[in-house]
């Protein structure tokens, strides 16, 4: 899963992206690893401009495994809900550097405009 901040899961008592990877995991039959730290404490994205979320995204994690588990991987990052595909986009270049076979994302919800 894409990790949460801190003091968001804290607040929140769960995390989401967390929850929607254990049941995606069990259904494909195979296990969730938490590969990324979170470096960012708690600020609602959508509260955020477009531009600055990117700029945020852009230093939001860390690997927390070794490399070598994830070479030659599939890895799917989970997140609960895209508003602009940033914190996707931020996870999928750190995950990049573990060298798996293909990277994938997957939210479940998406945020839209209605005008």
């Amino acid at each position: 899963p894409v990790p949460q901040p801190f003091l968001k899961r804290l607040f929140q008592g769960y995390h989401p992206a967390g929850l929607l990877a254990k049941e995606v995991a069990h259904l494909l039959g195979c296990k969730v690893a938490p590969l990324l730290g979170c470096t960012l404490g708690y600020a609602a994205q959508d509260a955020v401009s477009s531009e600055k979320r990117k700029t945020r995204s852009s230093r939001a994690f860390y690997l927390k495994k070794s490399t070598e588990v994830f070479s030659d991987k599939v890895v799917l990052l989970i997140d609960d809900r895209r508003v602009t595909g940033a914190t996707l986009r931020a996870a999928e270049k750190v995950v990049r550097g573990v060298y798996p076979k293909a990277v994938f994302g997957l939210t479940v919800t998406a945020q839209v405009k209605i005008v």
